[in-house]
């Protein structure tokens, strides 16, 4: 059995769109590059090549999980975040646009510091460190520190996919029990949501994304009050804590800060228009 390219697109088209995906024409296209490791390109300019019995299994498993709502980016294990391309898996939480705030927030607060420390915390697949990283004029030593021994693995894998695991420790560490050094720039995407709000997500995240790294107690802010509360003694004078929140969290998480002791708070929106992260600085 085979298909043509173009036959094998088209077939995978019509499942995708008959299913409601988004962008079926994109997928059919990911899927196939993913498999047969070509580019897009490839896919047009050779669309008589044909394609056989195995790789066409692989290719209908794909699509088979993909219109049972599995995220594409576990399915060809990648996404790409702040222009880069990531490793993912279902240990780690897809990247998303929004989180691409923190970076520029994080690399806007530590422009001017030479040889900065920085910790990525609740890392996952170490997306937002690693950008910061590769955006940063002096190159900094980054902390990265996960709850999950998995999602640390991942952080790993891209650690070594862009060469700088020689800049990088990677620490297993339920926020700031294992961390006993001090930093000039902290960034932390940790869970935000609350139950009831997880109960209402779309089943690509809510059956597939791991739920310990979307949700978290009283109301969602538990886990970002503790990393605001911490990190105090985690940051030098005049150090700054960047954090990612939930749409509705913006009041409750200010006040905090600033109960807390911490200045020149700023609260930014994402490209939605949604208040989605707070940069604060420590000072003593």
């Amino acid at each position: 059995m085979s298909l043509t390219l173009k036959e094998l697109f088209n077939k995978i088209f019509k499942i995708l769109n008959s299913k409601k995906i988004e962008n079926p024409g994109l997928e059919a296209n990911m899927i196939i590059s993913h498999v047969l490791k070509i580019n897009n390109e490839k896919i047009f300019m050779q669309n008589n090549k044909k394609v056989y019995k195995k790789n066409l299994s692989k290719i209908h498993k794909i699509v088979r999980q993909r219109i049972q709502d599995k995220p594409m980016a576990y399915l060809v294990g990648n996404t790409y975040f702040y222009s880069n391309k990531f490793y993912v898996n279902n240990n780690v939480l897809i990247p998303r646009p929004e989180s691409e705030l923190i970076v520029e927030l994080g690399c806007k607060s530590i422009k001017n510091t030479k040889d900065p420390e920085i910790l990525d915390l609740c890392c996952g697949s170490g997306c937002i460190g690693i950008s910061i990283y590769k955006n940063l004029r002096w190159k900094p030593q980054i902390v990265f520190s996960d709850i999950s021994a998995k999602a640390l693995k991942v952080c790993k894998k891209n650690l070594n996919k862009f060469r700088i695991k020689k800049n990088s420790i990677v620490i297993e560490s339920d926020l700031f029990k294992k961390i006993d050094r001090k930093f000039n720039l902290i960034v932390c995407n940790p869970p935000y949501i609350k139950n009831a709000d997880f109960l209402n997500l779309d089943n690509t995240i809510r059956s597939y994304e791991p739920r310990s790294a979307l949700v978290s107690s009283d109301n969602g802010t538990n886990h970002l009050k503790r990393v605001i509360k911490s990190s105090k003694k985690r940051l030098y004078d005049n150090g700054v804590l960047v954090v990612e929140i939930g749409y509705n969290q913006s009041k409750e998480i200010t006040n905090f800060f600033k109960k807390q002791g911490f200045n020149d708070i700023v609260v930014s929106k994402d490209l939605s228009g949604i208040k989605r992260a707070i940069s604060a600085k420590w000072k003593k």
